[in-house]
């Protein structure tokens, strides 16, 4: 009777949404007053993560982080950039090993992008990496790991990440 007089069904399952909600076996974790699931459904919300909860919730709780304020789960962003390319103008060359030089032992100028001076995609940013660069810059058969010598993603799960990095779409 209650959906005959108009209450909301969402979900078309014949229960109305604040049954749902009321008993718990619905949630609508923005009280926008439509069930999260209808929400994800219409793409009225996103759920990057897949868990069945909209980001904005994830972000909310704290089970998300957002570090940049976009609305977009962190774990969710991919950040496109060019291993080696540490000062950010789009050329992997020597003095990107001076700015990681710089950076690594006189206090310069750190990267908003962290990825890309780390490489060798270990994870950390040491000594290791201008090294690696100048071994790939001089043609010593390194290589640098990707993603090198175009845009792309980092392949690799670390503490490491990238803010942002313009030269890259």
């Amino acid at each position: 009777c209650d959906i005959a007089a108009g209450a909301p069904d969402c979900d078309g399952d014949g229960t109305p949404d604040g049954c749902q909600l009321t008993a718990g076996t619905a949630s609508d974790c923005n009280s926008n007053g439509t069930l999260d699931s209808c929400d994800l459904a219409a793409g009225t919300a996103l759920d990057c993560n897949g868990n069945s909860t909209p980001d904005s919730c994830d972000i909310a709780a704290g089970t998300s982080t957002d570090d940049n304020g976009n609305g977009i789960p962190d774990p969710c962003e991919v950040i496109l950039f060019i291993r080696g390319d540490g000062n950010s103008d789009a050329l992997v060359d020597i003095s990107d090993v001076v700015f990681m030089l710089s950076f690594l032992f006189q206090g310069g100028l750190d990267s908003i992008c962290s990825d890309s001076i780390d490489c060798n995609d270990d994870g950390m940013r040491d000594i290791t990496d201008p090294v690696q660069l100048l071994s790939y810059l001089f043609d010593s058969g390194v290589t640098l790991p990707a993603p090198s010598p175009a845009c792309g993603g980092d392949p690799t799960a670390d503490a490491i990440n990238c803010q942002a990095y313009a030269p890259c779409p």
